[in-house]
């Protein structure tokens, strides 16, 4: 038939419908993995091959934003060295440095163009 629960709330999705998925077998779980993958993730305290392997295997790239706990816990410059080590391409680490976050705030993309 085709029919899958993950077509059926991306048809809702697409229409504005709000919708829950209710488990019998596993209560709630597959509703939270759904809502997660729809999430935006940023690195601060995670950039890490661990960390970034975990996150890329739930969101695509484009859902990760360039964070830090600066001051708090480490440096911009640690993570930025982080993600480098990693493994992502050079293309991986401009979406996820700059190009995601002007993709999902687009009225930044003017003002970051200017500087």
């Amino acid at each position: 038939m085709g029919w899958t629960p993950e077509k059926s709330l991306a048809e809702m999705d697409s229409n504005g419908v709000a919708a829950a998925v209710v488990s019998v077998t596993q209560p709630g779980i597959w509703y939270i993995e759904y809502e997660f993958r729809r999430l935006y993730y940023d690195t601060a305290s995670a950039a890490n091959r661990p960390a970034m392997a975990a996150l890329t295997s739930l969101v695509p790239i484009s859902q990760v934003l360039f964070g830090t706990d600066y001051p708090f816990v480490h440096s911009i410059a640690r993570t930025l060295e982080g993600l480098k080590t990693v493994g992502f391409s050079e293309a991986e680490l401009q979406a996820i440095e700059r190009d995601n976050a002007l993709a999902l705030l687009p009225r930044f993309k003017a003002a970051v163009a200017a500087a």
